[in-house]
């Protein structure tokens, strides 16, 4: 299969936040990151379906130092959430 993906990815585990878009929040591990998208480990179900808009809250201070990103889910199975983030 031909790798599609535009930019590298970056192996990084951290605690963060998925927040779907009617308001429901998920605790998550980001696995891995790029430019364009993400991939997540949530250890519970969701009512997240591929197409949805989210949000991520990649920091454990987000009133001192917030990174929010949105993004689209591109990738739903096995407790994996992959999102496509919107420019």
């Amino acid at each position: 299969m031909k790798n599609r993906r535009h930019y590298s990815r970056i192996k990084y585990e951290t605690d963060c936040l998925l927040i779907g878009h009617d308001g429901d929040s998920y605790e998550a591990v980001l696995d891995d990151i790029s430019l364009s998208g993400a991939l997540f480990n949530v250890q519970c179900d969701t009512r997240l379906q591929i197409g949805d808009l989210c949000a991520v809250m990649l920091s454990d201070k987000a009133a001192a130092f917030p990174i929010k990103r949105t993004g689209i889910i591109v990738r739903l199975e096995s407790g994996m959430v992959g999102i496509s983030f919107r420019s």
